[in-house]
């Protein structure tokens, strides 16, 4: 820790002269011994020139990953300055409370032999009456009422399991030191490696999802990899610590109906008025065109509406993601048709089924203000189907409506 006089990137100065072969040498030099660079919290920079013209963030902690993992909550703090041109920075433990988290599906849970058929009996013995979209959004609900608690107990086991193997082919080996394995002992030793295996690849597709990341060629034999990924991954998108207006807010509660205000204040500014388009003549589509924009959808275009839709996205407010739909799909087919046949007559979505999450995004590294982030929906399943079936649709005629200039 301390001043390192110098700086990881564009964005660590303002006003002065910045000097890229440092920057590159000082980025190269944390990056190859596997430090870890904290974001910086309460502010942006750690010294000021004199007559406040020029500043940089010069003063940093750089920790192991290893220190990481054991200090998984620890915060760099900057804090004001007196008389001394540099800011004090402090590492806190600081662990924050967002609530319980929300329910989310892992495509590891497939792995089990189990699990498509705990989830086939689960969905055949849900009963619900109502419109298909309200029986497909119960329905959803139920199995994840099953899955919360199946997941529970048998992600424990993978440990447990992993153990297990681990202690009986050390015994074999060791036995094998002293005197000639037998047969059964050759056979108890390859099933548990098997066995080890199924456990640990579980595990490797569990981390790798948490990570988001995708599996790279000289990827760890352990989830090791990935669990540093998650780690930094967590810091990363933490936020303990944000300005609204010139207040910065620290607890949870404050934090969340700050960024609310600022967000809803967006759409109370005053109307203005918008340009008329009188006189202009916009392409139309033809008859045939619109006779089919407006035919049912069939199985195969919902399917293939599925299939385009990216498995691994992140989830919506259920926790289902496209891999789940995909590998169920025989067994939720029927009901998504009756949703989307339903959306198709109506033209409208049974409440709830467009519930989405808001998401704060950084605009760029270590943001400190609630304008400096941009938030995103990440919406559920369902409404992502309907998206991609009327997103579909349209662009066969969009071509012949939309002019050059």
């Amino acid at each position: 820790m301390g001043d390192f006089n110098a700086m990881r990137n564009g964005q660590e100065w303002r006003g002065g002269m910045s000097i890229r072969r440092e920057m590159l040498e000082f980025d190269d030099f944390i990056n190859e011994c596997g430090l870890v660079d904290l974001s910086l919290i309460g502010r942006k920079f750690t010294w000021y020139h004199s007559n406040g013209a020029s500043m940089s963030r010069l003063d940093r902690f750089l920790l192991s990953k290893g220190w990481c993992c054991n200090w998984e909550n620890v915060k760099q703090w900057g804090l004001n300055h007196s008389l001394s041109d540099h800011c004090p920075i402090v590492l806190k433990n600081y662990i924050i409370d967002w609530g319980p988290k929300p329910f989310q599906f892992f495509d590891a849970w497939l792995e089990f032999p189990e699990f498509k058929e705990m989830v086939g009996d689960t969905w055949k013995s849900t009963v619900v009456n109502g419109w298909n979209g309200y029986c497909l959004k119960e329905k959803l609900k139920e199995t994840k009422k099953v899955l919360k608690v199946w997941s529970k107990n048998r992600v424990l086991e993978i440990d447990v399991g992993i153990q297990r193997s681990i202690d009986s082919i050390v015994a074999i080996d060791k036995k094998g030191e002293v005197l000639p394995l037998s047969p059964e002992d050759i056979v108890i030793r390859r099933t548990n490696f098997l066995d080890l295996w199924k456990n640990q690849r579980i595990k490797e597709i569990m981390w790798r999802q948490n990570a988001r990341k995708t599996w790279i060629s000289e990827g760890d034999a352990n989830s090791k990899f990935f669990h540093n990924c998650v780690k930094g991954r967590r810091r990363k998108n933490d936020i303990v610590s944000i300005m609204a207006g010139n207040e910065r807010l620290e607890e949870v509660n404050k934090m969340k109906k700050g960024v609310a205000n600022h967000f809803e204040a967006l759409f109370k500014e005053e109307a203005w008025q918008r340009p008329v388009l009188d006189g202009i003549e916009f392409k139309k589509i033809s008859e045939e065109e619109r006779a089919m924009l407006e035919v049912p959808f069939n199985e195969e275009e919902v399917k293939q509406a599925v299939w385009n839709c990216e498995s691994a996205k992140a989830p919506g407010p259920n926790g289902f993601n496209f891999k789940f739909i995909k590998e169920m799909w025989e067994v939720l087919k029927d009901d998504t048709m009756g949703f989307v046949t339903d959306f198709h007559k109506h033209g409208k979505l049974v409440r709830g089924i467009n519930n989405s999450f808001i998401v704060l995004v950084p605009k760029f590294s270590n943001p400190q203000k609630i304008e400096e982030f941009k938030p995103i929906s990440l919406v559920g399943v369902m409404y992502k189907v309907i998206a991609k079936l009327l997103a579909c649709r349209l662009s066969s005629v969009l071509k012949g409506i939309i002019r050059e200039n």
